[in-house]
């Protein structure tokens, strides 16, 4: 049926194709081939996707299309025809449960693990025994490719086999309702038909093949021809399509290759298939490139040929190997017949092994060659098997090129020979593999064919063989041929060595080198570097190798020093006179600092016969600067005042500077030599002996005070330093000793005892002179101030207002003295070095006890006092409770016209209790703050009562628990006392990281 098939514009969007600029050629008569009916009604693009599908399935070799998941879409009809499957066996299932499903185990993963990285935009080429059938095994040479959509997603696989396999159309890609693929213009729609959407698949197939394919008309017209073909040449179909296919550009080459194939399109039009190799043009710069070219008539149902496909394959990558030998086999032609008694030339790399009469040559294994023989003739294959076998070659035989590949790779032979005929239609495709192969490539292949003449040897040497040999040949020319190649292979495998050899030793020496290595050739570019001398070159962009050597060095150093580099680089390579700098020294104004390089600069004979210059480089300046420390510290040693000596761990002394020489008496030759002993006085023999355990177990002895002797015998007080000598390895060899006199230190130290003794008896004797005088003076100042009451009481009438008011002085003043001296005796009290309390006190505790001894106060001037909880604190009870009254009663004393608003408060800050008493009080002028703590110190003597020893007693309290006490204050602002309590461990659970001010 030619009728339009439902559902064709029932898409959502058309169906898009490549547009073509000239009419697309049109069928004279409806055609079906292969079940794809041709209708004179169709539209050009479902004509061109309707041919598409015919050259699909016409072609020579296997194309399937994939799903990413490996689900057979579309096949060629090859497939189906070699196989003999039906496509319902085939599509829709995974292909590797297809014609695959007899492969081994291995090759069904393989297969799987390919599908995998070409799913994730890798190409993949691989071979497989795929099918064992009623016509043998079925060997397959296939390919899997990524196919992406407009938006660069891969959407399919193909996949390209060399020979055939079974073939079907019954899936479809899984579709959603909005799903739209496109691949390069063609657009799958949800709305296509089983036969558009085979015919789109098609399409997409052949445009994405490897392969250069093409469908003409009988007599040889461009129908279509596939990306790949138009991609190489640069063309569009526009270009060719509707032309003669020997008038396009790819046959333009000569007139030899048209007519050739003017004759196949002849041929294949009658009904035969033609293959041939020949050259094509593939872009418009005339490249030329060697294709296996097949041309294979497309019948329609009646048997009559209606389209040629045309195929083509670049194989130029194996015409370009290198083929055939030196002509070595001339030298044996001269040589006496093989059964005779000549002789081979001696060869560094085979060695011949006499066996009766016979010779052969032994490979790189030491063993016997091997041979590896295709032929299926078993009768030609039994007789070149003996000749060689009687010869001592190890001979295996297969009978095709695929067998032969395989053999080949699983134990490598050492020569090829491969019959013509039995590599059948595979044109020499295991010789392609073989030389693509770098484990195989060089071993050399002999063909053996019954056509001679030069046409045939030509053929064969271009097919990727490395000789040719025409039956029917004698004996000694099969062997001569077989010892010329395999000598020649040996030689080039031993030469392959060598160079091997040499670029691995070279490469070494020059990438390890201890130094830097630069190269430059006769045109003044840098050549070469290594790694060490890479970073001099590190800042020129896009790297420096290549590049003209005096721009560079311009680039990175300054004028003046690059042209001095470039002059010595120039002189060498012109007289060969080698530059050399031992300590070659140069400022870097990036560091500030002088570097020093040792340089080395070389002429050196280049591979073009010119010269060219290598320069080595080393940095010094390490060494130099290590060197220059080491002037510098014998510099420092000699001029030190110290003595500083060295000695070995038997204390020897190795080493003696001017510092010693004027410390002890000795000059250096008089003690170098000698064991350190004699520096020391007989009492303090055994110090030595301790020391050096010391040393020995890696310590080092930090101000050592001792006594030593000097040459006078006079003693003198030293303060050593002394410090383990490690040689290269780490291990300890002796110590270096720094010894500085400290005789005045000492003298001083011992003034400064007698001086502090006396200074504690003077203090101990004021304090008892303080406590006798406080405790003494209590009681007559106690009976002036009762006398005086009770005259004031009895007498008071008597004697007038003066005289009571000298009463009344009287009394204050005696009253203020005993207060005076309490305070005195408390001051002494708190400064006497005792005890120290062991225990933690409750700080809100005695603050209450405080609150209570204070009430009258706190009652008559209407003092509101509030606090936060208080910590434990480390310090005896009547101390923290002298602080709190103390402070709080001078918040009552000094206060404004307002009443009085006193806060306590203690926070935790790092190992300290922070307590803070603050009142809205009169506050202190700034330069007064230090001075309220001294003793006897009042800044208000008429307006407020006190005797100046509060604030004293409250530092001398706080000094002996190791705190500190100051004020924070501003006139008619209030103040703030502070004061420490360094916090216990017991106290520490109680800590507040609350922020305080310092």
């Amino acid at each position: 049926m030619c009728s339009q098939a439902p559902g064709y514009l029932e898409g959502q969007v058309a169906l898009q194709t490549r547009k073509m600029s000239t009419p697309s050629p049109r069928i004279a008569q409806p055609l079906t081939i292969h079940g794809t009916q041709v209708c004179l009604d169709d539209t050009p693009q479902e004509l061109r996707q309707k041919l598409a599908q015919i050259a699909l399935d016409e072609i020579f070799e296997l194309v399937c299309v994939l799903s990413t998941e490996g689900i057979v879409l579309e096949c060629s009809g090859a497939l189906a025809s070699a196989a003999r499957f039906s496509q319902e066996r085939v599509v829709g299932k995974p292909v590797w449960e297809s014609f695959w499903r007899t492969a081994s185990a291995k090759a069904k993963k393989q297969l799987q693990d390919a599908i995998g990285r070409a799913a994730g935009g890798i190409r993949v080429h691989c071979n497989a025994d795929v099918e064992e059938g009623k016509n043998g095994g079925l060997r397959l040479d296939y390919s899997l490719r990524p196919v992406r959509d407009e938006r660069d997603r891969i959407v399919f696989l193909i996949l390209e086999g060399r020979q055939a396999a079974t073939g079907d159309r019954a899936l479809r890609l899984p579709r959603k309702s909005t799903v739209l693929v496109d691949v390069r213009g063609t657009l799958l729609l949800p709305t296509d038909t089983q036969e558009q959407y085979r015919q789109k698949l098609a399409r997409i197939a052949l445009d994405s093949m490897v392969h250069f394919v093409a469908l003409l008309d009988a007599s040889g017209t461009v129908l279509e021809i596939n990306h790949r073909a138009l991609d190489a040449a640069g063309l569009k179909l526009s270009q060719v399509e509707g032309t003669p296919f020997w008038t396009t550009f790819w046959w333009q080459v000569s007139d030899e290759v048209n007519a050739e194939l003017r004759d196949a399109i002849r041929r294949a039009a009658q009904g035969e298939s033609v293959r041939w190799n020949t050259e094509t043009h593939t872009r418009a710069s005339g490249e030329t490139i060697v294709i296996d070219a097949s041309l294979t008539p497309v019948r329609d149902e009646n048997g009559k040929v209606v389209f040629i496909t045309a195929e083509g394959r670049d194989i130029s990558d194996r015409k370009a190997h290198k083929r055939g030998i030196a002509p070595a086999a001339e030298i044996f032609h001269s040589q006496p017949n093989a059964s005779g008694n000549g002789h081979l030339p001696e060869s560094p790399v085979a060695t011949h092994v006499g066996t009766g009469a016979k010779r052969v040559l032994r490979g790189e294994n030491g063993q016997p060659c091997r041979i590896l023989l295709v032929d299926d003739d078993a009768e030609m294959c039994n007789y070149v098997r003996g000749l060689l076998s009687q010869n001592g070659y190890e001979v295996q035989a297969v009978a095709d090129g695929a067998a032969a590949l395989n053999t080949a790779r699983a134990s490598a032979a050492d020569a090829i020979l491969a019959d013509v005929v039995s590599l059948h239609a595979e044109d020499f495709g295991f010789l392609r593999e073989l030389r693509a192969d770098p484990s195989l490539g060089h071993i050399p292949v002999i063909l053996l064919s019954e056509q001679a003449g030069e046409a045939a040897r030509v053929e064969g040497i271009r097919s990727g063989a490395d000789d040719y040999l025409t039956k029917p040949f004698s004996e000694r020319e099969l062997l001569t041929r077989v010892e010329s190649h395999l000598m020649v292979a040996g030689m080039k495998r031993e030469a392959a060595q060598a160079v091997q050899l040499r670029t691995a030793q070279y490469e070494t020496l020059l990438n390890h080198a201890p130094v830097g290595v630069y190269l430059v050739d006769a045109d003044f570019r840098i050549q070469e570097m290594n790694p060490l001398a890479a970073p001099l070159f590190e800042a020129i962009p896009g790297g420096a190798v290549g590049r003209d050597f005096s721009e560079v060095i311009h680039l990175i150093r300054d004028s003046d020093y690059a042209s001095r580099v470039v002059n010595i680089f120039r002189n060498t390579i012109q007289t060969g006179n080698t530059f050399l700098a031992p300590e070659w020294a140069r400022y870097n104004p990036e560091t500030g600092k002088t570097e020093y390089h040792e340089i080395r600069v070389d002429r050196i004979l280049l591979p073009d016969g010119r010269f060219g210059a290598v320069c080595y480089f080393r940095d010094i300046t390490p060494r130099k600067l290590a060197e220059q420390n080491a002037n510098l510290l014998a510099s420092i040693v000699e001029s030190s005042d110290d003595a500083i000596v060295s000695k070995n761990l038997d204390t020897i002394i190795m080493s003696w500077n001017a510092g010693a020489e004027r410390l002890f008496g000795y000059k250096a030759a008089e003690v170098i030599g000698k064991s350190v002993a004699i520096l020391i006085p007989p009492d303090r023999q055994q110090e030595e002996p301790d020391i050096l355990d010391r040393l020995k177990r890696g310590e080092r002895v930090e101000h050592f005070e001792t006594i030593r002797v000097r040459k006078d015998g006079s003693l003198v007080n030293v303060s050593l330093t002394i410090s383990p000598v490690r040689d290269s390895s780490g291990k300890i060899v002796g110590a270096s000793k720094v010894a500085r006199d400290i005789t005045d230190k000492v003298r001083q130290e011992r003034a400064l005892q007698e001086l502090n003794a006396a200074l504690q008896r003077a203090n101990s004797d004021l304090q008892q002179f303080a406590w006798s005088a406080s405790h003494d003076l209590q009681e007559p100042l106690r009976m002036v101030a009762i006398y005086s009451q009770l005259l004031q009481r009895n007498f008071g009438d008597k004697l007038g207002d003066t005289g009571n008011e000298y009463l009344n002085y009287t009394i204050r003043g005696a009253r203020r003295m005993e207060t005076l001296l309490a305070d005195l005796r408390t001051y002494t009290h708190v400064s006497t070095v005792g005890e120290e309390p062991q225990v933690d006190i409750d700080a809100g505790a005695v603050l209450k006890k405080t609150l209570l001894n204070l009430e009258v106060a706190i009652r008559d001037s209407g003092a509101s006092i509030t606090s936060t909880a208080l910590p434990p604190v480390r310090m005896f009870e009547y101390q923290l409770e002298q602080l709190f009254q103390n402070l709080i009663g001078n918040a009552i004393r000094y206060r404004s016209e307002p009443a009085p608003r006193i806060h306590i408060s203690a926070v935790r800050r790092g190992a300290d209790w922070l307590f803070s008493v603050q009142d809205n009080g009169i506050g202190i002028e700034p330069q007064f703050r230090e001075k309220i703590f001294g003793i006897f110190q009042r800044l208000h003597t008429s307006e407020y009562s006190g005797t100046g020893m509060g604030l004293a007693i409250c530092q001398r309290v706080i000094e002996r628990i190791k705190g500190r006490i100051w004020v924070e204050s501003e006139p008619d602002k209030g103040s703030t006392f502070y004061f420490t309590i360094p916090c216990t461990q017991e106290s520490a659970a109680a800590a507040n990281d609350t922020a305080a001010p310092n």
